[in-house]
């Protein structure tokens, strides 16, 4: 019987030491580079500053403290400087499979390779695919719902 209790009493220790895990925030280290692709195509207006949305994967999980959620992703600014596209990393927003909303300020600069002579035509394509290495730690924290209780 005091074996069986003590199965049961573990069994449900592990449970709700795994259902804590999956709450804790996910933190990335500074360095962390990532495979970033365009998600929609997006024309660049010189002299603007124009929203890129971006489908970020970890190259070396390892800075991660654990794998990315399946579905993230990244807004970056675009940045022409001397007629050279960069892209200036923002906000990163993760959802979990189990619906939960993750999210994280990025700091770090793509480089595109895009040189422009008039910069007028430039044009990001679906599935261009670049490399991010952000600048210092980030944390993708559980967001709090609309009616400010902590998502379950």
């Amino acid at each position: 019987m005091f074996n069986h209790l003590c199965v049961g009493v573990v069994g449900l220790m592990l449970v709700s030491m795994g259902a804590m895990a999956e709450k804790k925030p996910i933190t990335i280290s500074g360095g962390t580079q990532f495979e970033v692709s365009v998600v929609v195509d997006t024309e660049i207006n010189p002299g603007q500053q124009t929203e890129v949305v971006l489908d970020p994967k970890a190259v070396d999980s390892g800075k991660l403290s654990e794998p990315l959620p399946s579905y993230c992703l990244l807004n970056a600014t675009s940045i022409i400087n001397d007629k050279h596209l960069a892209l200036q990393a923002g906000k990163m927003v993760c959802v979990t499979d189990d619906k939960r909303i993750l999210e994280a300020q990025l700091s770090g600069t793509v480089d595109t390779g895009l040189d422009c002579d008039n910069c007028t035509d430039l044009k990001l394509s679906a599935g261009e695919t670049f490399t991010l290495q952000i600048d210092s730690e980030a944390t993708l924290n559980l967001q709090i719902r609309a009616d400010g209780m902590a998502q379950e």
